[in-house]
């Protein structure tokens, strides 16, 4: 019988478990959130092709995003790595991600610009808090400026440049605009992680 769905979250599971579960080929919805799984991104989870969640949000898990999750094209309902201690850079390859809705990269130290999310034209929920992030924020996600302001902060890099014709322009008060002085909302210090999607997991 195949198995679409692996939920373990909200555990106290340890080790590196991402290897193993990586040859589940036809899961559907991987749900590893909340518990203290080590290690790092395997490329191997480039073999789980019909994937449309992954939740990895709340780990221990170390080192970059790998390059070969922008080849999970299915991956459309979540993406989860919030909580961890992941590092560089977002790999471009993460553009090719088109059909995803909810991206959480909150609470790592991630650095560099969000150039690449510049593709995710269907984001309806998006976090990038409390990382290293700078430069410009891409025009498609100044909306969540306004929805969201605070998934945003903690980035004191990051700026904006608007122009007066944008709609969603309203509310980028809560970060400096490019080339400017402005302190604005996305410094601040780490709090608690927001629930962003943990809730109606299980």
């Amino acid at each position: 019988m195949l198995h679409s769905s692996l939920d373990l979250s909200f555990n106290f599971l340890t080790g590196s478990a991402l290897s193993t579960v990586s040859n589940l080929k036809y899961l559907l919805h991987l749900r590893l959130q909340e518990n203290k799984f080590s290690g790092g991104l395997p490329d191997s989870l480039s073999h789980l092709g019909m994937l449309i969640e992954l939740q990895l949000g709340g780990n221990i898990l170390r080192g970059s995003i790998p390059s070969a999750l922008g080849t999970l094209l299915q991956l459309g309902t979540a993406l989860n790595l919030s909580g961890n201690g992941l590092v560089f850079y977002i790999p471009p390859q993460l553009g090719n991600l088109v059909e995803l809705q909810c991206l959480d990269l909150s609470f790592n130290n991630l650095l560099g610009g969000l150039a690449t999310l510049g593709s995710l034209h269907i984001l309806h929920a998006l976090n990038v808090s409390y990382n290293q992030f700078s430069g410009p924020v891409p025009d498609n996600v100044l909306v969540f400026l306004n929805s969201t302001p605070s998934s945003f902060n903690g980035n004191p890099g990051l700026c904006t440049s608007c122009s007066t014709n944008n709609p969603y322009c309203n509310g980028t008060y809560v970060l400096k605009p490019c080339g400017g002085s402005n302190k604005g909302g996305a410094h601040g210090s780490k709090k608690i992680p927001p629930n962003m999607f943990r809730e109606n997991l299980r």
